[in-house]
């Protein structure tokens, strides 16, 4: 008898489960921000990319809806600028073609994708950006200075807002020549140094936009400014904030409420040695509510009005400088009395 031996070969059939369709549209930007405020750019741009862990996904067509508010949004009502679906694969730079814009307004988008494996995705993020002031007329604002008596001084301009109720939203725009650093109850606001961006001034003077909102509480709040010459030579000061209450009122804040001016603890500062601080010469009323008491002495003075930089104010869009490193010393001496040495390690 034969016996015959068989050898089954089994081919293992991989079978993987179906590849996982997630597709995102993510990281909305306008103008290569992310939620800008203060634009003032006429036709803004927009952008966004897409992630999936399908592979080969390419974006076919986009739909980019631009909204009054977030409820509007969320239904897809473009009732300031609907693009429409548009045949392109682009995702960065499409410009809006919508009705103008307007200043302080804030506006919500969002864009629907469509890919070429018969997908429809949207963005599963709401954006929002806010103009600045559009207009030379949306300015109320002028410059102040104070040149008699203080030259080359840092300068700190000072006022005290009153809010008898709740603040809804505010807004400040500001410019200071040649840096400036503002404060409100003692707290900076933002985190960016050696503003303004330097510019050509007689052609185009850079402001910023801050949303002050949480800074201002009910009851005085202490605005201080504090301007040094840098490039420009004369510490001046333009700025407006625009403050709207829960109850629909507003109020106005401009340079003519920051008119009481004094020097402080900073007695120089320069673009190459940094800046020198005598804890001496701090002034306690300097973060004090209402007027100083001793305005129109050595101490305080009164800001006037000063000539216009350049006729042309631009929101500053470019990176701001920030602070990303401290060094903690490793070591303080003292080797002779009032005399300390630091060693930064």
């Amino acid at each position: 008898m034969k016996v015959f031996v068989v050898s089954v070969f089994c081919f293992m059939l991989s079978y993987s489960n179906a590849e996982n369709n997630i597709t995102k549209v993510k990281n909305l930007r306008c103008e290569y921000s992310t939620n800008p405020i203060g634009l003032d750019i006429a036709d803004p741009r927009f952008s966004w990319t897409i992630e999936s862990e399908q592979r080969g996904i390419i974006q076919i067509s986009y739909q980019i809806i631009v909204s009054s508010s977030e409820e509007r949004l969320s239904t897809n009502d473009g009732d300031v600028w609907n693009s429409g679906k548009v045949f392109s694969n682009a995702s960065a730079g499409i410009v809006y073609c919508g009705p103008e814009l307007k200043s302080r307004h804030r506006y919500f988008w969002k864009v629907v994708v469509s890919t070429n494996k018969g997908q429809t995705v949207e963005s599963s993020e709401q954006a929002f950006f806010e103009m600045g002031l559009l207009k030379p007329e949306d300015w109320i604002s002028g410059w102040i200075a104070y040149v008699p008596g203080m030259p080359g001084k840092v300068l700190y301009f000072k006022s005290t807002i009153h809010n008898p109720i709740p603040v809804k939203r505010a807004r400040t725009y500001i410019s200071g020549l040649g840096y400036y650093e503002m404060f409100i109850n003692k707290k900076k606001v933002g985190n960016r140094v050696l503003e303004p961006a330097q510019s050509t001034y007689s052609k185009r003077v850079y402001y910023s936009t801050y949303d002050v909102t949480s800074c201002l509480t009910e009851g005085p709040n202490v605005v201080v400014v504090s301007v040094a010459p840098g490039w420009y030579g004369t510490p001046s000061l333009k700025i407006q904030l625009e403050i709207e209450y829960s109850d629909g009122s507003r109020k106005l804040v401009t340079s003519d409420n920051l008119r009481h001016v004094t020097t402080g603890p900073v007695v120089f500062s320069s673009l190459f040695d940094g800046e020198g601080y005598d804890a001496r010469l701090e002034t306690p009323e300097l973060f004090k509510p209402d007027v100083p008491s001793r305005l129109m002495n050595q101490e305080w003075a009164w800001a006037h009005n000063t000539a216009d930089p350049g006729d042309h104010m631009v929101s500053q869009l470019v990176e701001p400088i920030n602070i990303v490193d401290t060094i903690v010393p490793s070591s303080i001496s003292e080797p002779r009395p009032g005399i300390y040495v630091i060693d930064a390690g």
